[in-house]
């Protein structure tokens, strides 16, 4: 049986990152959703921009759209795991 509100969520950053949430804000309609999909979108709690450098800015990052719990948990975590 699959959970309400709860899944899945990949994102690759400079690898392939899985966060598992059961706090999504709808379930699901199918095991595998593209990431433009507006359904997908919505389940994650919308897209929030984040600053990441890239390696080709002198003095401003580019801002990516990124789930809401990826942003979160890159505010949270307290700089663990941030020289992996």
């Amino acid at each position: 049986m699959i959970a309400d509100n709860a899944g899945y969520i990949m994102w690759e950053d400079s690898e392939l990152v899985m966060f598992y949430s059961n706090n999504l804000k709808t379930t699901p309609l199918a095991n595998i959703m593209d990431e433009n999909d507006e359904k997908a979108i919505e389940a994650v709690h919308g897209l929030v921009s984040i600053a990441c450098w890239t390696g080709s800015e002198v003095m401003h990052q580019t801002l990516f759209p990124v789930p809401a719990v990826v942003a979160a948990y890159n505010c949270y975590m307290n700089s663990v795991d941030r020289m992996d």
